[in-house]
């Protein structure tokens, strides 16, 4: 749901960096992936890609983040406990 709208929501991002998503709740010829997302995303030229797991996604940023990156998590609640995740593997 909201496909071509998230394709352009993130327009002002360097890159953009996805978890697995889909409510299962909603009709399937409506609902977006997180693959198709990065897809539709890459397709105007922004860098992007869906990783399957928080965890993924913590190793990747740590190898990725350099000193004033900016980490912008949009969730609907804790998200796997990503922000401490992440804090603990960028502390090392």
């Amino acid at each position: 749901m909201h496909q071509d709208e998230y394709t352009h929501a993130f327009d002002a991002a360097d890159e953009v960096i996805l978890a697995r998503s889909g409510a299962p709740t909603c009709p399937r010829r409506k609902r977006s992936t997180s693959r198709s997302l990065a897809s539709d995303l890459s397709a105007r030229g922004k860098a992007a890609q869906a990783l399957p797991s928080v965890d993924a996604i913590v190793d990747y940023l740590a190898l990725n983040v350099t000193p004033g990156s900016v980490v912008a998590l949009l969730s609907n609640g804790a998200f796997g406990a990503f922000t401490p995740k992440l804090l603990e593997r960028l502390a090392r």
